[in-house]
Order: C-alpha cells, then structure tokens, then sequence
C-alpha cells in the first residue's frame, strides 16, 4: 500500500510538472508572437508532451489562453498588493501605478490578452474573471484607504475605476508606440506626473 501511494503521488507530481510546462511554452509563444502564436501543436513540443496532453489538461487553445489570461492577473495582483499599507495613502497609489506600468511593459503581449481585443472562442472562465476582479478590488482598497484619511473625494469604488481607467489608457498608448519618446527615466517620470495630475483631480 505504501509503494503505491507513492507511485501515485510521483506520478500526481509528474502531471502538475507537465501543466507547468505547457503553461511555460504557451506564455514564451505568447510574448514571441502574440495571441494568434500560439499553437497547440508547437505547444506541446516545447513542453516535451503530445498535443493530447495538452487537450487533457487545458482542453485546447481556449484552455491555455484562459490559464494566460487568469496567470497574466495573478502577476499583476502580486505585483501591487505588496504595495499597500505602507507609509502615506497617496504615494502608495503612486506606487501602484508605477508597478501597474512595470508590469504591463514587461509582458506586453500578455497585457494585450488580458485588456486587448477580443479572441474569437475565448471567455474567461469564472474563476479566471474572479481574478481580474480581485487584483481591481485592491486599487479599490488604496482608494478607500486614501479617502478615509481625507486624500481623497468621492466614491471610492467609482474613483478606483477612473484611476485604473486613467493608468491602463496611459500604458496601453506607451505599448503601441504612441506615447512621447524618451529615456526609460523620463518616459516614467511623465507616467509620475500624468498620474499624479489625475489623482490632484479627485482631491476636489
């Protein structure tokens, strides 16, 4: 009994190490080439696995552009929730914006699946949307926070959704090139000042 729960346990962990894997190669074809990259077939070869081992475990490309899109959220989320409850309310939101920027500049194809054009076949799952969902909620939680100490005006939910209105808008037009050219320094010093200049509209 002993020998087989442990073949069955490497065996579990052999499984998760082939998802991983898959994922890997989908998101490397994502950044490479984009949305309409990604193959099943060169999927699975990156992964050392057959293309059924890729429909057994993800259910086809909708499958892996769903795990991408719900992944492309998690990082996000890790990325700004670390953020919050340190020092003033109004420089954590500052912060926020700027590892927002950060991460949509260093994954951009990724960025493009998660608030890009639509994908033919593809809706986030549920528990993918849910995701989505909670890394908002924390802008709404610096929001909240900011305005209880008296930063800023308005409705905290309606205010968190300008402010992320008003980043992914910004990022969004850097990652297509049209945004003002400049250092890496400047180009984040007038995300700083554009963002900041929006946040002084909410004080009133």
């Amino acid at each position: 009994m002993a020998f087989g729960g442990m073949s069955s346990q490497r065996e579990a962990e052999a499984a998760d190490g082939v998802s991983a894997r898959i994922h890997a190669g989908a998101e490397t074809l994502l950044e490479e080439r984009g949305i309409d990259g990604i193959q099943v077939r060169e999927v699975a070869e990156r992964a050392g696995t057959s293309t059924m081992g890729v429909y057994s475990r993800f259910g086809g490309k909708a499958g892996l552009l769903d795990s991408l899109y719900r992944r492309g959220f998690e990082r996000l989320r890790h990325a700004i929730e670390p953020l919050r409850g340190g020092g003033d309310a109004y420089e954590e939101l500052e912060r926020m914006a700027d590892a927002y920027r950060d991460n949509a500049l260093a994954w951009p194809r990724h960025y493009d699946l998660m608030f890009g054009r639509g994908v033919p076949g593809f809706e986030p799952s549920e528990a993918s949307r849910a995701e989505a969902l909670a890394g908002f909620q924390v802008w709404v939680d610096s929001v909240k926070r900011a305005t209880a100490e008296g930063l800023l005006k308005g409705q905290p939910d309606e205010n968190a959704f300008r402010l992320w209105a008003m980043n992914h808008g910004y990022v969004s037009l850097e990652i297509i090139g049209m945004a003002p050219r400049g250092s890496e320094r400047t180009r984040r010093q007038r995300h700083r000042n554009a963002y900041r200049a929006f946040l002084g509209g909410l004080v009133e």
